[in-house]
């Protein structure tokens, strides 16, 4: 509403349901260039370390794009 890109990144399981979830918000720099902001951080099950690195492996690959 506020004109902010915003961007929800998650993972599915083989059965299509959602394990893994974050939204973020791209922020602007002072210097021309941008961070994905996530307040709280993703919703998954953190027992689960497959998942847990899984995850995020897929977003740093992701955020490094």
């Amino acid at each position: 509403m506020n004109g902010e890109t915003v961007k929800l990144l998650g993972a599915k399981d083989d059965a299509d349901k959602v394990v893994a979830a974050c939204l973020f918000t791209l922020q602007p720099t002072v210097m021309g260039k941008y961070f994905y902001y996530s307040n709280r951080g993703p919703v998954l099950d953190y027992h689960n370390l497959e998942l847990v690195r899984f995850y995020f492996e897929g977003l740093t690959e992701y955020l490094k794009k």
